[in-house]
């Protein structure tokens, strides 16, 4: 049984690294195509950026074939004992695309060596542009230095008279902020005035309230006065007098009589009733024998 788990084990390796295998050699093939299509399509290479371009692509594709290449023979190294047909198979795709390889890799020296002059005399031409470009760029930067001295002579004009402007300024800035100080100072010395002012009418106003308070007070006492002589002399005074005198007398007398006539009555019952109490007493005879 467990030779039987083994044996089932291995095979399914087996199959794993077959369906890899198949997978790796489906991908040598399309890169080994593209590699033919390039060699075999006839491109214009005028330039030095399309040789360039056409180098590198042919360059990444030889070094992506091989390491598949590598892939693929580490893949057959690592799987079991494979039958006999498969592996003659595996064998001869590993040899047809190491062959291709060693093509591509001819092919691109080939072209190299076709194309190397061109190359080199796009070089040169790209150089002697470069340097021609680079002439009329100094002329074109000396003439923008020169405006650019133009520039600058006006600018540094317009920064003088500026400056020169805000000095002006601040003088004058300088001049306002002491007129400023000194109406402050002016405006203080009439704050204090006003203050003093307003106290002093403060003041004269409550003088002002209390000689009027006197003044009435004054006058209704003169009115009081001549009231009295003129009651005085009429004899209004006399009378109210006399009439005051004599009502009190009357409430005195009044109040002097009701006291002596309740005073009265309570002495007469005391004295009915010491009567009384005499006639109810009995008389013991009084013996002398004793």
């Amino acid at each position: 049984m467990n030779g039987n788990f083994l044996s089932l084990g291995k095979k399914k390796q087996n199959v794993e690294n077959l369906n890899k295998i198949n997978s790796i050699i489906n991908h040598m093939k399309f890169i080994d195509d593209n590699l033919k299509r390039l060699f075999k399509s006839e491109q214009v290479l005028n330039d030095h950026d399309s040789f360039l371009l056409f180098r590198g692509k042919v360059s990444k594709r030889i070094v992506h074939y091989s390491k598949l290449i590598l892939q693929y023979k580490n893949k057959i190294l690592s799987s079991e004992k494979l039958e006999d047909d498969i592996e003659e198979d595996v064998k001869r795709q590993y040899e047809y695309h190491l062959k291709n390889l060693d093509n591509h890799k001819r092919e691109l020296s080939i072209w190299w060596h076709k194309n190397k002059k061109d190359y080199h005399r796009l070089c040169m031409s790209n150089f002697l542009n470069a340097k021609k470009s680079n002439g009329n760029v100094l002329v074109s930067e000396s003439n923008e230095t020169h405006m650019t001295d133009v520039n600058l002579k006006d600018t540094k004009k317009m920064m003088i008279d500026e400056i020169n402007r805000m000095k002006n300024v601040r003088s004058e800035l300088l001049e306002s902020s002491q007129k400023l100080r000194k109406q402050d100072e002016i405006f203080n010395i009439f704050e204090s005035k006003l203050k003093s002012s307003a106290q002093l009418i403060l003041s004269l106003k409550q003088k002002a309230q209390n000689d009027t308070r006197y003044v009435w007070y004054s006058f209704f006492f003169f009115l009081s006065v001549c009231f009295y002589i003129i009651l005085r002399r009429l004899g209004f005074i006399r009378a109210a007098i006399t009439l005051l005198f004599s009502t009190l007398f009357y409430l005195l007398k009044l109040s002097f009589g009701v006291f002596h006539f309740f005073n009265k009555g309570n002495t007469d019952k005391d004295i009915n009733t010491d009567d009384a109490i005499s006639k109810s007493l009995v008389k013991v005879s009084y013996n002398s024998e004793l």
